[in-house]
């Protein structure tokens, strides 16, 4: 790939770095001769995939991001570009948390769109296809209308575009928001996500069927490759203008599978095994036809 060729030597923050898709886009800034800095909740990555696309190479800060005191510690590396992905991707734990929610959602965006503000980098935000709730129409786009949220994870979404859209108001800064279907790929280890949870119950629990505890795998959903994803927000940095831009990224309705049928195609290509899958037992989400 030979896009981010104007990130040479430019310095970009990195927010959530140790995460799934953090990981894979430090990796690639640092293939484009970016300056990366790495900002996480912890140092602690043992066990994701960041040491092993990155070793030790530059800076990292250890920060809650959800506190105003994170600000003073990003403003002084000075970046070109803040790429912030950090947050709470779990849709049912921030129904549960909704205030832990908000401080890891939206705080921590208005927080680093104020070191964008402070050193006129350009700000970059990971939103989700969630934004639009759970929509009854795909292909998404930017302007797509919103329906009724499942999980209190979408007015997150919702509330972070709308702090970037008031910087901007009231400041102008200069931001991108990058929306995305469901990611999948090597290192997501979120396992309420479909993709990871299936593949752990074929490689480590070596399960002979699947017992559904959520839904009934009725849904159905876009599915996004992380390095398409990164390459997404690439593209989005190397294309910044003045004011704020949106974009949705999604393989459209031609990429649309139910989670029944997805479980079913990992299986088979996994051991070309169909295993049965059990519905839950007690109640469970109702079925959507979204993103």
């Amino acid at each position: 790939m030979n896009t981010a060729g104007s990130l040479k030597g430019r310095k970009c923050i990195v927010t959530g770095a140790a995460g799934f898709i953090g990981s894979h886009l430090c990796a690639r800034l640092r293939d484009a001769g970016a300056e990366v800095v790495a900002v996480d909740l912890t140092r602690n990555t043992q066990g994701s995939l960041y040491p092993l696309l990155n070793g030790d190479a530059g800076p990292f800060i250890t920060a809650d991001l959800g506190e105003v005191s994170s600000i003073e510690r990003v403003c002084d590396m000075n970046p070109h570009y803040v790429f912030h992905l950090a947050g709470r991707p779990y849709a049912p734990w921030t129904s549960r948390y909704p205030a832990e929610a908000f401080q890891s959602n939206v705080a921590s965006t208005a927080n680093m769109i104020e070191v964008s503000r402070r050193t006129q980098a350009h700000f970059l935000l990971a939103s989700s296809a969630c934004f639009f709730g759970a929509a009854t129409s795909s292909p998404l786009h930017e302007h797509s209308p919103l329906s009724a949220p499942e999980h209190y994870y979408t007015h997150t979404k919702r509330q972070a575009e709308a702090t970037v859209h008031n910087y901007h108001e009231f400041y102008g800064t200069s931001s991108t928001i990058c929306r995305f279907v469901n990611v999948y790929g090597p290192g997501d280890r979120h396992f309420g996500r479909i993709v990871p949870w299936t593949c752990r119950e074929l490689i480590v629990r070596k399960v002979d069927s699947f017992q559904f505890t959520r839904s009934a795998g009725e849904s159905t959903f876009e599915f996004l490759h992380v390095l398409d994803a990164v390459e997404g927000l690439l593209r989005a940095a190397e294309s910044a203008t003045q004011g704020v831009r949106t974009f949705h990224f999604g393989p459209g309705e031609h990429s649309r599978i139910a989670v029944r049928e997805l479980v079913r195609l990992l299986s088979r290509l996994y051991d070309g095994c169909d295993r049965p899958i059990h519905d839950p037992t007690g109640p469970y989400e109702r079925p959507v036809s979204k993103f």
